[in-house]
């Protein structure tokens, strides 16, 4: 697993954090984040990475979380 992957999605986790701050998301903002998100957990998965991807989710801001379902098991997000 590289690191440029773990950050690139932990900036791209940070970017909707920040733009569920100043306004709501909307639903293509939400789908767009569920399929940057997923995609992430689905390169991570390939490897042993579970603490990585649960850290990742974990990230993820309660009004974001509010919106979402996550999957804590499987670690996925489903709108």
């Amino acid at each position: 697993m590289s690191r440029r992957i773990i950050a690139n999605s932990a900036r791209k986790v940070l970017m909707f954090n920040r733009i569920s701050k100043e306004r709501k998301l909307r639903v293509n903002e939400l789908r767009h984040l569920r399929d940057s998100v997923n995609s992430y957990l689905g390169i991570m998965k390939q490897y042993s990475t579970y603490r990585l991807r649960r850290g990742l989710l974990n990230r993820l801001d309660k009004r974001i979380l509010n919106r979402v379902d996550v999957h804590k098991k499987s670690c996925v997000i489903v709108l």
